[in-house]
């Protein structure tokens, strides 16, 4: 019998769960898997662990073990990683830098950072959003537009939240019987990130911007 493990408020099987992206990994570019922009290792990782107990406690439709997964797997050989894995990792170091607090860096060099990691982010997926969706998509259009609500740009922030819901309904995320041909954990990682669509979408009314999800 497998044995159960919690991990980020998921329940899995200690087996490896099925990949979330339908798609067959694709190369990524060198010159953007090895851009020297990305930070070390350590930092990377310890950024990545700062955005799961912050940003990732609060809107959980990341799984942290198959990201951690999918990163060792980057750094073994990063030709094999998805681009919109990568485009995820930037906007996440992104949101890890903006939102940190507990660091003895200069506001200033903090925002520039994000800044830099998002505009990577934005360049790695820009021609994979136009290709078809994934999951994976609609997850980093929900990071994405986070990102922007945080920096103040509610405009663009409203426009990106639109794709992840345009996405997030032609994968069928807002039904349940569409999500039963998956795997547990797939469909509960499908479920957060329709959660996640509702949820920032109503937030987007406070700025007086309209609903975009449908009642």
């Amino acid at each position: 019998m497998d044995k159960i493990a919690y991990d980020g408020g998921f329940v899995s099987a200690t087996r490896p769960p099925s990949p979330v992206s339908g798609r067959t990994p694709t190369a990524v570019h060198a010159g953007l898997a090895t851009d020297p922009l990305l930070p070390s290792s350590e930092e990377t990782l310890q950024l990545i662990r700062r955005y799961f107990y912050d940003t990732g406690l609060l809107f959980p439709y990341i799984h942290p073990p198959t990201f951690f997964e999918t990163y060792h797997q980057f750094k073994n050989n990063a030709k094999k990683v998805r681009r919109t894995w990568l485009g995820l990792l930037n906007i996440m170091l992104a949101m890890a830098k903006v939102t940190a607090v507990s660091t003895h860096a200069p506001a200033e060099t903090r925002i520039t950072e994000s800044t830099r990691y998002y505009r990577q982010a934005l360049n790695l997926c820009r021609g994979e959003i136009l290709r078809g969706t994934t999951l994976e998509v609609v997850q980093y259009l929900l990071l994405m537009g986070q990102y922007l609500q945080g920096t103040q740009k509610s405009v663009q922030a409203w426009t990106v939240h639109g794709l992840a819901v345009k996405a997030a309904l032609q994968l069928g995320l807002h039904s349940k019987d569409a999500s039963q041909a998956f795997p547990p954990l797939e469909r509960e990682i499908r479920k957060r990130a329709w959660f996640a669509c509702v949820v920032l979408d109503r937030y987007t009314t406070l700025y007086k911007l309209s609903i975009v999800v449908p009642d």
